[in-house]
């Protein structure tokens, strides 16, 4: 009787892996049939069909590893029958694999999420312990991230309560009016009592207002809100482009690194 082929079932969402540890690696095998390894450098991959969609760190010379490494919010979108998670020996010369575990698609789309100590299908002689790994695999649909419209480990969280005005040079893309973009900005942050986030490169000595002998340097103001107790963090690209620089005094560009320099010892993050 022929076996009963199994469908493959779409995963399209988030994975989080929470990696703990293994335990009775086999040993790796010889190199060129004379030298035994009595130890292992292993690491863990997860497989999704053929892509590698995870890796661990690589633990030195353990038959029983510890890792307790968490990777959270991985984006997969994949018709499979199984994911497949891979204990592998760094060795570039054998490339052992030293056990693997098949984890149904279809178990982890019904059950959300698969735990515990599990055991590895490797070679092994009789005398030897069954090798072992225990995590958390855990499947999160995309419906279900749509309807909370939050995302883990961002430095600007999700927000309520809040509005948003949009500018293209000094007119007000919502109302199409004339407004002064540079006041409004001046006066939100003088009037922020929780926390600013600003998310483009700035030039700490330029002034909001109009009537520059009125308005305080932008760098100096956030520093007061700061040291008020206002949450202020300032997101920075590493890219020194001038497309990253919005806000500037003139028409030379501002540097992350001088931004970093000038905002140095002030408690507020700037990254």
């Amino acid at each position: 009787m022929a076996e009963t082929k199994v469908k493959p079932t779409l995963l399209h969402g988030f994975l989080s892996f929470s990696l703990h540890y293994a335990k009775y690696l086999p040993k790796t095998n010889p190199i060129f049939g004379i030298f035994e390894k009595e130890t292992t450098d292993p690491y863990v991959v997860v497989i999704v069909g053929d892509n590698k969609l995870l890796k661990s760190d690589i633990r030195e010379k353990t038959r029983h590893p510890t890792w307790e490494q968490d990777f959270n919010a991985v984006p997969i979108c994949s018709a499979e029958v199984n994911i497949v998670i891979q204990v592998v020996d760094k060795d570039v010369k054998t490339g052992d694999c030293l056990g693997s575990l098949n984890v149904p698609c279809r178990t982890l789309a019904q059950n959300k999420v698969v735990e515990g100590l599990h055991e590895l299908a490797a070679p092994r002689s009789s005398r030897e312990k069954t090798p072992v790994i225990s995590f958390r695999l855990e499947y999160h649909p995309v419906d279900e991230r749509h309807q909370s419209l939050e995302v883990d480990d961002v430095y600007f969280p999700v927000r309520k309560a809040c509005n948003l005005s949009l500018f293209t040079g000094d007119g007000d893309v919502k109302s199409g009016k004339k407004k002064r973009c540079l006041y409004d900005i001046y006066h939100h942050i003088v009037t922020a009592k929780k926390f600013i986030y600003i998310s483009s490169r700035l030039d700490p000595k330029f002034k909001l207002k109009y009537s520059q002998s009125e308005g305080l340097e932008l760098g100096r103001l956030l520093i007061r809100k700061a040291r008020a107790g206002v949450n202020v963090l300032l997101l920075l690209s590493d890219v020194d482009l001038d497309l990253n620089t919005i806000i500037v005094q003139d028409d030379s560009a501002i540097s992350s690194n001088d931004i970093k320099k000038y905002f140095s010892g002030v408690r507020f993050a700037v990254i």
